[in-house]
């Protein structure tokens, strides 16, 4: 967590600032957007096969691994 103390005037530019910031650093750790997608997509775990976030490959309901990747869900 972070606290940060701004002036009323100054908290439009502190905003826009930490969000650039954000977009700065996520565009390094993950250049692609892969990773950004990935943490949005939503998973339907009682559907008859979902698809994983991580690979895109199929996981059969009522599995909680990928079985392709090995990405834990729920």
């Amino acid at each position: 967590m972070l606290w940060l103390a701004v002036a009323t005037p100054d908290i439009p530019d502190a905003v826009q600032l930490l969000q650039q910031m954000e977009h700065d650093e996520l565009s390094r750790v993950d250049p692609d957007g892969t990773a950004a997608r990935a943490a949005q997509h939503v998973i339907d775990l009682d559907a008859e096969s979902a698809s994983c976030p991580a690979c895109g490959g199929a996981i059969p309901r009522g599995q909680l691994r990928c079985p392709e990747c090995g990405l834990r869900l729920g």
